[in-house]
């Protein structure tokens, strides 16, 4: 129903060889915010990226959602549970990630209704531990309820998927084929795809693409300090404290 959504989404991957996961993110330009002198976003800094943050939150959109039921920072346990309405699938080990969800909060006026709390708001899905490196999961979301208490229905494009109807939009047909084995991934865990208000899948970056470049940058200054003689810092350890309390485990 919004433009990019759900997001991170596999849907974002390219093949790319030269990455460690075989993958770099491309998004259109056009599915990014505009600042508000109508610039747009350089998305070059994306395909540096062979997937998305293990510690990124995860956000869609069901029109008129509630948090009725779901599992809140003060019961994340309950997003373990066999019947939680959300549900985040490591599908390397088919474990259950322990998260929280939550509505988009607005704390400001807005003069445009998509910015009241009665308008569009994301739905929210925090992980509650770092995800691994390089690990694909499955978001699956069912029985979200309007404050009426009435499930909201899929959007037409999911609908398509779940039931293998034809649709206008040509993004939806590239998805089959991922889709028929996120379904089938979900159904050995005993989630039900008639059940899905929507799903998808997204695989977190490389050990090494995260860190390669601060590495580089510690490196390089190896590299010029061994060029200059009696130039690095000079220091002299005079004590050394362990245990120093219940939050210091030492001083030097």
């Amino acid at each position: 129903t919004v433009c990019g959504y759900p997001f991170p989404s596999d849907i974002w991957l390219v093949d790319d060889p030269a990455m460690p996961t075989g993958h770099h993110v491309e998004m259109p330009s056009t599915y990014v915010p505009t600042s508000e002198g109508g610039g747009t976003t350089d998305l070059s800094l994306l395909r540096r990226s062979d997937g998305f943050s293990p510690g990124m939150g995860l956000g869609t959109h069901l029109p008129g959602a509630t948090t009725t039921g779901l599992a809140d920072s003060a019961h994340i346990a309950d997003s373990l549970l066999a019947d939680s309405p959300t549900v985040l699938l490591d599908t390397a080990t088919g474990a259950r990630i322990p998260h929280w969800a939550e509505l988009d909060q607005r704390s400001y006026d807005s003069p445009t209704p998509e910015d009241t709390p009665e308008g569009p708001r994301a739905l929210l899905i925090r992980p509650a531990i770092r995800l691994e490196d390089a690990r694909r999961y499955i978001v699956a979301i069912r029985n979200v309820v309007d404050a009426n208490g009435t499930p909201i229905a899929p959007s037409a494009g999911f609908t398509a998927l779940k039931k293998g109807r034809g649709f206008r939009h040509p993004s939806i047909e590239a998805r089959r084929t991922k889709y028929a084995e996120i379904f089938a991934t979900l159904a050995s865990v005993g989630i039900a795809q008639d059940d899905l208000q929507i799903a998808w899948d997204f695989t977190t970056s490389s050990e090494e693409n995260q860190t390669r470049g601060l590495l580089a940058m510690r490196d390089r200054a190896y590299e010029w300090l061994a060029t200059q003689p009696g130039q690095s810092p000079g220091f002299r350890i005079t004590s050394v404290q362990d245990d120093v309390d219940a939050h210091v485990a030492r001083r030097i």
